[in-house]
């Protein structure tokens, strides 16, 4: 894979469970200093863990780094072939095209992946749900 990550913006949060690096998180509460995996397609990213957390450190309260504007690495979801396309984040945390639905965007594809778990570079452009480009 070439390319790879460039950080704008990184900020620490609270793990408020298990995270995985390179998944997609959301805020856990509204309080907003406590992050969790995004859990359905409809929940909106705020960046990704760059950085792994385990049940343990979620239960004393580790602070883990959340990339929210650059480029990140981020696991697949599948097979995603063509860069340039806008994807989000799918049930489990991972990139995946984001199609013709209306999902919350999380940014555009910049590199290829062959299967489940590979790691894309992803332009992070989070926001709100829009019709596909």
């Amino acid at each position: 894979m070439s390319g790879g990550a460039n950080v704008v913006l990184d900020k620490g949060y609270i793990a408020a469970a298990a995270v995985t690096m390179y998944r997609c998180v959301k805020f856990s509460s509204n309080v907003g200093d406590a992050v969790n995996h995004v859990a359905a397609l409809t929940d909106q990213p705020i960046g990704v863990a760059q950085e792994n957390a385990t049940a343990g450190d979620a239960t004393n309260g580790r602070i883990i780094n959340v990339r929210h504007l650059g480029i990140s690495f981020v696991r697949a979801s599948g097979a995603l072939a063509t860069i340039g396309i806008a994807v989000s984040a799918d049930a489990n945390g991972r990139a995946v095209a984001s199609g013709a639905n209306l999902n919350p965007r999380l940014g555009i594809l910049l590199t290829p992946a062959g299967a489940l778990d590979d790691l894309v570079a992803v332009l992070l452009c989070i926001g709100s749900a829009s019709a596909a480009s």
